[in-house]
């Protein structure tokens, strides 16, 4: 296993002793790569505990990966095979400060569609947090329905 990786994978900051006994890597190489990863911001070692966190660098690699790819090109096969086998409409949003966005819909009866008119959803305020109307009945819709969705995710990727 990786230092990244381990560290990606732990709850709580890894000290220098766990990240070693885990990984396997000699103490002295070890130390070289928590040196290299925290100058370039990929790890965060806190002075006073010592351990090991990641750093904010990689949200920035993260986002810039996301700007390199085109989410809604990558997703609208899976979406519209989604749709197909469930014959139900699917909708790929995105969040907005007023609420989720439509950007795409696949309906077999209609054929799948791009929004032009994009149309957002009501917000409603749950205990002082924002919640869209329709989460909460999605949750109650779908709490009881892991193996259906497993189903369909297993169907979905035996096409491909």
């Amino acid at each position: 296993m990786g230092v990244l990786d381990f560290i990606a994978h732990q709850a709580k900051p890894c000290k220098f002793t766990e990240i070693e006994e885990q990984t396997q890597i000699t103490k002295s190489n070890l130390y070289k790569y928590l040196h290299t990863f925290t100058q370039l911001g990929i790890l965060y070692r806190d002075r006073e505990s010592g351990a090991y966190v990641l750093g904010s660098r990689l949200i920035e690699y993260g986002m810039a990966a996301l700007d390199q790819e085109n989410v809604l090109d990558r997703i609208s096969p899976y979406l519209e095979l989604l749709n197909i086998r469930t014959l139900n409409t699917v909708l790929f949003s995105i969040w907005t400060q007023n609420g989720p966005m439509v950007i795409k819909m696949f309906n077999i009866t209609q054929g799948s569609s791009s929004m032009n008119a994009i149309k957002t959803f009501p917000v409603a305020e749950n205990g002082g947090s924002k919640v869209p109307i329709w989460a909460s009945i999605f949750s109650m819709l779908f709490k009881n329905g892991k193996k259906r969705e497993l189903k369909i995710l297993a169907l979905i990727n035996s096409n491909n």
